[in-house]
């Protein structure tokens, strides 16, 4: 770091004595400004990665498919439709009957059900306005 500051530095100076002002007022003043956004810089490009900053912004949707009763629904198909691009994803889920979707954009609405055998889930909403970073729903088949 200490290296960029006294480059620039020598940079600025050559180019201010190439133009007939030596150790002046103005050559100071044009040193500054540019050794203190030099030191600046590498302190922006530390705090985080751009990518791990829109990684933390996306959302997860997760959850379970049970019955009325309780239990859990191995082999229920899950189904994500993203209103904006106008497609679905879907999730078949696990002998727990759970299912997971990743890497959804805040900036976009879903809706998710669950299907088994004909029978359907409530249709829940996601909003771009609602600002968590992951959801949890239970989606109740009927019997």
């Amino acid at each position: 770091m200490k290296t960029m500051i006294s480059l620039a530095m020598t940079t600025t100076k050559r180019m201010m004595n190439s133009r007939g002002l030596r150790h002046s007022a103005a050559l100071r003043m044009a040193v500054f400004p540019l050794a203190l956004l030099l030191s600046a810089v590498p302190a922006v490009l530390l705090t985080q990665p751009a990518a791990a900053q829109s990684a933390a912004k996306q959302r997860t949707v997760e959850g379970s498919v049970e019955t009325k009763d309780g239990a859990k629904v191995n082999g229920a198909v899950v189904y994500l439709r993203d209103s904006k691009a106008n497609s679905i994803k879907s999730f078949v889920t696990d002998a727990q009957g759970h299912y997971r979707f990743v890497q959804l954009s805040p900036s976009t609405d879903y809706e998710v059900w669950s299907e088994l055998n004909g029978k359907k889930s409530k249709v829940r909403s996601i909003s771009s306005f609602d600002d968590h970073p992951s959801f949890i729903f239970t989606l109740v088949l009927p019997s």
